[in-house]
C-alpha cells in the first residue's frame, strides 16, 4: 500500500556463472500497477515494484535487497502499533541463501515468534540506524531447492520453512482491532436495502433470502485478486462497492454482510484461509494466518453456516470478530 508502505531496492544484481555481476539499473525499476488491478481504480494506492534483471542465464545467480518500512497506523489510538508478518523461506525457484530481519526500536517488546519446518531461532543484536538504537532480529536459510508443483500437494507451509510473528498478545484485542476496521464500512439503509429488498422479492423462507443474496454477491459482482494483506484489513464503503460492482475479499464480505443485515439476518465477518489444513498458529494472533473473509450466518442450514463471498472453497479455521 504507497500510501502506508514504503519499499526500498538497497541491492539488485546478477551474478554471472563466468564471473563477474550486472547491476540493475535505476531506469529498471519500476512502480507499476499490478495487472489484476486494471480498471479497478478505487485501490489506485496498491503498487508493485518491477525490477528487470541483467545477464539472466542458467546459472545465474540474482542477489536482491529490500527493506519495507510501515507507517504508524494513525488510527490507533490505544497506540499499541499492532504489526505481523508471515514469510515462506523457499519457493519456486532454488534459494542459495535468504535472510529476513525485523527491525524494531530498542527496548520494543519481543514479538510473539513460530517458525517450523527446521527454520532456526532468531538472531538478536542491537545496532544503530541513522543514529538511532535498533534491535534486529534474524532469521536465515541456505540451499534450499525448488518446490516441485504438481496437482494436489500439500500446502507449502506443511513442509517448507516458514515464520509467523506478531505483537498482538491476544486473539480478543486482535479481534477487535479488525472490527473497528470492518464495521465502520457496513450499511443498511438506502440503496443497500432497496438492493436486497428488490432482489428478495418474492423469496419463500429465509433460509432462500441467505441463498439469494449470498448468490448475488459472489456471481455477480466482479472478484478482485488482491490478497488481504494488502488491503489494510479497511474494507472499501458498502455503498461504494455496490456502485462498482468489484471487490476484494473483505469488500465482498463487508456488502454481503451489509445486504443481509438490511434484510433483517444476522451476519458477520469470518476470517479464514484456504489452505483445507489444520494449521492455525494459537499462540501468535496475526490476520497473516488468514487470506480470505467468508461471512458467517448463525442458525442457517446447519448452526453455523459460512457464505464465501468469492465463491470458492471454505477454510478449516478463523475468526469472527463481533463488535
Amino acid at each position: 500500500d504507497s500510501e502506508t508502505d514504503s519499499v526500498e531496492i538497497l541491492l539488485a544484481r546478477t551474478w554471472l556463472p563466468e564471473g563477474g555481476n550486472v547491476a540493475v539499473e535505476d531506469k529498471a525499476i519500476n512502480v507499476i500497477t499490478p495487472p489484476e488491478l486494471t480498471g479497478a481504480s478505487v485501490y489506485a494506492d496498491i503498487k508493485q515494484k518491477g525490477i528487470s534483471s541483467g545477464g539472466i542465464q542458467p546459472g545465474a545467480i540474482v542477489e536482491l535487497v529490500t527493506r519495507t518500512t510501515s507507517a504508524p497506523d494513525s488510527t490507533d489510538k490505544a497506540g499499541e502499533q499492532l504489526y505481523w508478518d508471515m514469510e515462506m523461506f523457499r519457493s519456486g525457484e532454488p534459494i542459495l541463501s535468504k535472510r529476513y530481519e525485523l527491525l524494531l526500536p530498542a527496548g520494543a517488546p519481543e514479538p510473539l515468534v513460530v517458525s517450523r519446518n527446521g527454520l532456526e531461532g532468531a538472531k538478536k543484536e542491537q545496532i544503530t540506524i541513522d543514529g538511532k538504537k535498533i534491535t534486529q532480529y534474524a532469521w536465515e536459510v541456505s540451499g534450499m531447492e525448488m518446490i516441485q508443483r504438481i496437482p494436489h500437494m500439500p500446502p507449502s507451509r506443511t513442509y517448507a520453512p516458514w515464520l509467523l510473528l506478531s505483537n498482538a498478545t491476544n486473539w480478543e484485542k486482535l479481534g477487535h482491532w479488525l472490527a473497528d476496521r470492518f464495521y465502520p464500512a457496513v450499511e443498511t439503509t438506502g440503496k443497500l436495502k432497496a438492493r436486497a429488498d428488490s432482489l428478495l422479492s418474492g423469496s419463500a423462507t429465509r433460509a432462500d433470502s441467505v441463498r439469494k443474496l449470498a448468490l448475488y454477491v459472489a456471481t455477480e459482482v466482479r472478484n478482485i485478486g488482491l490478497a488481504l494483506s494488502l488491503t489494510g484489513y479497511e474494507p472499501t464503503p458498502a455503498g461504494k462497492v455496490l456502485d462498482n460492482m468489484y471487490g476484494h475479499s473483505l469488500d465482498k464480505a463487508v456488502l454481503l454482510v451489509s445486504m443481509l443485515r438490511a434484510a433483517g439476518i444476522e451476519a458477520w465477518p469470518a476470517y479464514g484461509n484456504g489452505d483445507m489444513t489444520d494449521l492455525l498458529e494459537e499462540t501468535v494472533p496475526a490476520p497473516a494466518q488468514f487470506d480470505r473473509v467468508m461471512v458467517h450466518v448463525p442458525g442457517f442450514f446447519t448452526d453455523s453456516t459460512f457464505v464465501n463471498p468469492i465463491y470458492g472453497e471454505a477454510g478449516r479455521h478463523g475468526l469472527w470478530p463481533h463488535p
